[in-house]
């Protein structure tokens, strides 16, 4: 009873209408859905100059990258895909989850796991405690759980740890944005990585960096590899 009451307060507080067209009762229609074009992967994701496939860190980037792919559903220019970041962080993401899950199941359709499935586990970029506390969730760990259902492997929630509170990395250039980040995480569980495929989690990348810098803590762990996936492409301007 206490549940169903206070699902009426939040839809009436934070009514459902499409991100994309407005439509009622859901925060994302099938057909605008649909017209969210996939992300082409077919460059570095680090450089964005080589040509590989399927999100693949290209050869000049592989000794200095501790990810060994990156794979991205979409592209942030969409509109439709701003709406969905924004709305995931500020308008009560678990009750859009439905939707998004959906969305990340059509757009993962194409994603090369590891050829050894057993030995993959799935995490997210985390929150610091602070920022967590304001959010009350952390939207790239809501999303690992969708990767997590989509592609039938484990999560692993809480394996890393942001030990300060950073800027967002928006307004940064690419060398602030580094040293935004460094010594930012730690692993929690090493055990939990050591001799496993890491597929690592966040909502946007733009420059892959804050990825860079957790996959860094991860392979000193002994994570056999890390791959990212991002919901959305971020555009860089600086």
């Amino acid at each position: 009873m206490f549940s169903l009451l206070l699902k009426e307060c939040i839809d009436l507080l934070f009514p459902r209408n499409c991100l994309g067209c407005g439509r009622e009762e859901t925060w994302l229609c099938t057909q605008c859905a649909s017209l969210i074009q996939e992300y082409d992967n077919e460059l570095c994701p680090i450089c964005r100059m080589v040509k590989t496939r399927s999100g693949i860190v290209c050869s000049a980037c592989i000794p200095s990258s501790s990810l060994a792919s990156v794979w991205i559903m979409a592209s942030y220019k969409q509109e439709t895909v701003q709406e969905l970041v924004h709305a995931l962080k500020y308008q009560g993401a678990q009750s859009m989850m439905r939707e998004v899950h959906m969305l990340v199941l059509r757009l993962l359709k194409t994603f090369d796991m590891p050829t050894d499935s057993e030995k993959t586990v799935i995490t997210a970029i985390p929150l610091h405690s602070s920022r967590f506390r304001e959010r009350g969730f952390n939207q790239a760990a809501l999303l690992a759980q969708s990767v997590g259902a989509c592609l039938d492997a484990p999560i692993a929630p809480d394996i890393l740890k942001r030990t300060r509170n950073t800027p967002p990395q928006a307004q940064l250039s690419k060398t602030d944005r580094l040293k935004n980040l460094q010594e930012a995480f730690i692993v929690n569980n090493p055990l939990a990585i050591r001799g496993k495929h890491v597929m690592l989690v966040d909502d946007v990348a733009t420059t892959c960096t804050t990825m860079l810098a957790a996959a860094d803590v991860l392979r000193h762990h002994g994570a056999l590899s890390v791959h990212g996936i991002a919901l959305a492409r971020g555009v860089w301007t600086n």
